[in-house]
């Protein structure tokens, strides 16, 4: 199942403004999901870009995410 493109948005808005790792704990709680729906919608976002060849890339850490330069 896709993840909602507007939470993936709003995922990817966070990333850019956070800089330090995001918890998924922290997304969930902003937009009532559960940390696994949270930790899926980062990961397919994390396709996303890998699938265009972006000059970005989302990287896992211990359930926490950050946007970073390929």
């Amino acid at each position: 199942m896709s993840a909602n493109p507007r939470i993936k948005s709003a995922l990817e808005s966070l990333l850019f403004v956070w800089g330090d790792p995001l918890e998924a704990k922290v997304c969930a709680e902003l937009f009532d999901l559960s940390v696994q729906e949270t930790i899926e919608a980062f990961r397919e976002l994390a396709g996303e870009y890998e699938l265009r060849d972006s000059g970005l890339r989302i990287r896992e850490m211990d359930r926490s995410f950050q946007l970073c330069t390929n």
